[in-house]
């Protein structure tokens, strides 16, 4: 990870674009974030079918995840969200935030 210029507002992640880049921050910090451009949104149960994004984060079924592929590497990367976090976004045990490039 390094620095990774973004926006500081972040973008309501149940509102990001298909195929456009952003600057995916890690634990609210710009010094921790990934280039990432978004795949889509998928269910746990089925990660090869595209879904539509939720409407909101907040007490969404925390069977979504959202696909990004990290640009430098073009590995695929998962964050998920979970029942208790108030519609937030994780990556591995970070919170992802995602700030328009």
């Amino acid at each position: 990870m390094s620095s990774c210029p973004g926006k500081i507002r972040a973008t309501n992640v149940n509102h990001v674009t298909i195929g456009q880049k952003y600057c995916m921050w890690l634990s609210l910090d710009g010094s921790q974030g990934i280039a990432v451009e978004i795949i889509g949104w998928r269910l746990s149960s089925n990660p090869t079918q595209p879904v539509e994004a939720p409407t909101q984060l907040k007490g969404m079924d925390p069977n979504y995840i959202l696909l990004v592929k990290e640009i430098s590497t073009g590995n695929t990367l998962t964050i998920t969200d979970t029942h208790d976090n108030g519609g937030a976004m994780y990556y591995k045990t970070k919170r992802a935030t995602f700030h328009e490039i």
